[in-house]
């Protein structure tokens, strides 16, 4: 009984896989390296934004 078990767990697992790796082939590709130059844009323009913000202040 129990070798049928693991036998039903393992196939479920394997099943698993099968449609998660077909889901993530399905995603579009996503370059690393520009997405970093979007975040450090965004980070630029915000602290650009607060130092504006500051000068205005005083």
């Amino acid at each position: 009984m129990l070798e049928l078990f693991e036998f039903i767990v393992i196939v479920l697992l394997l099943i698993m896989i099968t449609l998660l790796l077909r889901i993530n082939s399905k995603l579009p590709k996503r370059d690393p390296v520009e997405e970093a130059m979007e975040r450090d844009a965004a980070r630029r323009q915000k602290l650009t934004h607060i130092q504006s913000t500051r000068e205005q202040d005083e």
